[in-house]
């Protein structure tokens, strides 16, 4: 594993009766895979990875530098712009590029811990990468920042998300089908699921996807989403690796 020396920070995140771990699953499979057994008309991947990284009081120039640190990491230029706000709570140092074939949003929040007297001391980093039109780099991505993680003691999680769009309004049987060739797929085993209503959503385990959380006690690591897409007439699938933390 590479040593990358950065000093990085981050956004607060919470995840409700769940926490990630490590399992020791072998065989692990390909999720990429396994999404892309469905046709779609097109596909995005994204990749967001949050966590805390400790305590540290940095001003506005180190917390610009350290933004920038985290981007050349992944192999981000710093021709996108860098922005910084401050509240009460906290001080938000963005950096933002948008290009053709990838979006990369970096922030840095270092939370005020002295009562507003401007100590930001307690920093937290959030990722959040946009792959348009391709899937083949996902895992990439996401071990690439796994690794990062690792190596620099950041304390949170890296999240793969993949999207596909098909035209038109899958009917409930449509639907169920799409899930359950993801599902069979993966060798996943549902744990909880919601096919009723407009939220289409469910959770599963499957042994041979390294990450998952626990949820009420239960290992989760494969979350299928579906929704409709009223504007543009289009069915949107989601499948998640360990979570979906995306709006849909």
């Amino acid at each position: 594993m590479r040593k990358i020396g950065i000093a990085a920070a981050m956004v607060l995140w919470v995840v409700s009766a769940a926490r990630i771990v490590k399992a020791d699953a072998g065989n692990a499979k390909n999720v990429v895979s396994a999404f892309n057994s469905i046709e779609y008309s097109s596909v995005e991947s994204r990749i967001e990875a949050y966590g805390r990284y400790g305590n540290s009081v940095m001003d506005e120039g180190e917390c610009e530098r350290l933004v920038l640190g985290f981007a050349s990491a992944i192999g981000v230029d710093g021709s996108g712009t860098m922005s910084t706000s401050e509240t009460y709570e906290s001080r938000i140092t963005e950096y933002r590029k948008v290009a053709d074939n990838a979006d990369t949003v970096i922030k840095l929040i270092s939370a005020n811990d002295d009562c507003g007297m401007n100590k930001y001391g307690e920093q937290y980093v959030s990722v959040s990468l946009t792959i348009k039109n391709r899937t083949d780099c996902a895992l990439t991505y996401k071990e690439m920042l796994e690794d990062i993680w690792e190596s620099c003691g950041i304390d949170g999680y890296v999240s793969l998300n993949l999207t596909g769009r098909v035209y038109g309004a899958l009917n409930y049987y449509e639907k169920n089908r799409v899930a359950d060739r993801l599902l069979n797929e993966l060798g996943a085993d549902v744990v909880a699921q919601n096919r009723d209503s407009d939220i289409f959503t469910i959770y599963a385990y499957s042994e041979g996807i390294d990450d998952y959380i626990l949820m009420s006690g239960k290992k989760v690591n494969v979350n299928i989403s579906e929704s409709y897409d009223e504007a543009n007439n289009m069915t949107v699938i989601y499948m998640s690796t360990p979570f979906n933390n995306l709006d849909y």
